[in-house]
């Protein structure tokens, strides 16, 4: 009778780099599936990744003489933008009308205030400045014994959407105050508006994405001109804007 020799040892062997050769397939597919719902399957609720090249255009003034330009310099998306606080100075919170009416009054005296009514009550600020530059009105005011008090307002600075809604909060505030030279009577926003319409547009559903298009979208709704006796309604505007994209430092 005649045998055939097996070789088990070939066969363990030969079943084992089988096993080892599936084990790294799987791996494989496990590692590129991830990747593939990274890239197109991620949820577009969120903000999406910026890389770091992205930037931000800065907008500044040309000169006193009117109009502005668009910046040379960028801000990238990795860093944060400078000066991330503003200053509402506010005057008073009232229960009285009549009373919110007064101060009203007598600040028009030194700035041109506006009044909002929020939660039953009348609050009255002077005006609202990038971090800084509100010192010289409230040592006016103080010195003729009105009582302020600074409410901050911050951007956690976190991503491409976070410093696009700093630069374009930032631009508007220094536009608009530009009203408060005495020697300005009107101020010139076309330069400003088609900025703001050549910014990158930031894709996503998130709440923070909704509130910069609703901030650039009322800038685009301003006159190519505006003069000091719309100031009161466009600070308004502004303020419920930055309630609702800022938070409170």
């Amino acid at each position: 009778m005649k045998y055939t020799r097996i070789d088990l040892g070939k066969r363990k062997k030969d079943s084992f780099l089988a096993t080892g050769t599936t084990f790294m397939v799987l791996i494989c597919a496990v590692i590129l599936g991830t990747v593939i719902f990274n890239l197109w399957l991620k949820p577009s609720g969120n903000v999406q990744n910026q890389s770091s090249a992205d930037s931000i255009a800065t907008y500044t003034e040309a000169n006193d003489n009117g109009g502005a330009t668009e910046g040379k310099e960028a801000i990238q998306s990795n860093e944060s933008v400078e000066n991330k606080e503003f200053i509402l100075v506010q005057a008073g919170v009232f229960s009285s009308k009549e009373n919110a009416d007064k101060m009203f009054q007598r600040l028009q005296s030194f700035c041109t205030p506006f009044l909002v009514e929020e939660n039953g009550k009348n609050r009255i600020f002077a005006g609202i400045y990038v971090s800084g530059e509100e010192q010289p009105l409230v040592d006016t005011l103080q010195g003729n014994d009105i009582t302020i008090a600074k409410i901050k307002k911050s951007i956690e600075p976190k991503d491409v959407c976070s410093d696009e809604t700093m630069e374009v909060i930032k631009a508007t505030v220094t536009v608009v105050n530009k009203l408060y030279k005495k020697d300005v009577k009107s101020v010139n926003t076309a330069e400003f508006k088609k900025w703001v319409q050549e910014l990158k547009e930031i894709q996503g559903e998130d709440e923070r994405i909704k509130s910069l298009k609703e901030f650039k979208d009322f800038i685009l709704t301003l006159p190519d001109n505006i003069s000091r006796d719309q100031l009161t309604d466009i600070h308004k505007e502004m303020y419920k804007l930055m309630n609702s994209s800022m938070k409170s430092a």
